[in-house]
Parts: C-alpha cells; sequence; structure tokens
C-alpha cells in the first residue's frame, strides 16, 4: 500500500473488525467491562478509548513513528519534564510560557 493511501486511512477500523465503518469520537469517561477491569484496554477514557487510539494510528503513520496522546497538554508537559529529561538537563522555554510549565521546569 502506498504511503498517501495509508494516511488516508490511518487510524480507522480495518474491514475485517466488527464496528462502525468511520469511529466517532467517544465522550465516555468510563467504561464497563466484563471480569476484571484491568483486563481491558478500556477502563477509563483518560487513560485510553478507542479515539486516541485512532488518532495515534494515524500521526503513528504519518509520522513513522510511535504516537502516544496525552488527557491535557498539562499531561503531556509532566510525561516529558517527569520522565524523559533528568535534573540538570538543559530546557529552553519562552519566557511567557504557561506559568506551570515554567515551575514544573524549575523543579
Amino acid at each position: 500500500m502506498e504511503r498517501d493511501t495509508q494516511i488516508v486511512h490511518a487510524g480507522f477500523r480495518k474491514r475485517t473488525e466488527s464496528g462502525p465503518f468511520l469511529a466517532g469520537p467517544q465522550f465516555s469517561s468510563t467504561y464497563t467491562s466484563p471480569g476484571e477491569p484491568s483486563d481491558n484496554a478500556l477502563t477509563y477514557g483518560r487513560f485510553h478509548n478507542p479515539t486516541w487510539t485512532a488518532w495515534e494510528e494515524a500521526l503513528r503513520v504519518l509520522e513513522g513513528g510511535e504516537a502516544i496522546t496525552f488527557a491535557s497538554g498539562m499531561a503531556a508537559v509532566d510525561a516529558v519534564l517527569g520522565t524523559v529529561l533528568r535534573r540538570g538537563d538543559a530546557v529552553v522555554l519562552a519566557a511567557d510560557c504557561y506559568y506551570t510549565v515554567r515551575r514544573l521546569a524549575a523543579g
């Protein structure tokens, strides 16, 4: 399949999978699941949901690498500042960036 075709179809369900042809946004914040909730990927909308799965797949194909979405901008900032960077690493931030980002970066 050519790259342009992959990009256009990224994030859509395969014809062999059940469900709607065009997956719309999932606005549920919680999900029901049979058995042990931890055995199901969909436990809470902020952790993982079908809308994000489709978006991540589309970004993965478009950018040619892994993609991770977050529930908020601050969640993404915390993931980078809290797990990717280490104390002493250099970070360049705009002087007028979001105040809480500057606070987190200051450590």
